[in-house]
């Protein structure tokens, strides 16, 4: 998706060079973050990262985690129960 740019632009190596050089990581993230949206993985990953930090504090922090609990919770995720 982000490479349809380069074929309607004039760009040269030159300046595909000189824009690589020029841009820091950080600002690449930042423009990421502003115009990408999350992914469902991702936004998946993140609920349930959370519901499990929680559920392992709640048990004491034991390793055990009751799933269907956190499917219960997020519609993203099939209960397939």
């Amino acid at each position: 998706m982000l490479i349809l740019p380069l074929f309607c632009g004039d760009l040269t190596i030159s300046k595909v060079a000189d824009y690589l050089e020029n841009t820091s990581l950080k600002d690449a993230e930042n423009w990421i973050a502003a115009n990408i949206p999350e992914t469902l993985l991702k936004q998946r990953r993140q609920f349930l990262n959370q519901n499990t930090k929680t559920k392992r504090a709640k048990n004491g922090g034991a390793e055990y985690v009751d799933q269907s609990v956190i499917a219960d919770r997020n519609p993203l995720i099939l209960n397939a129960g």
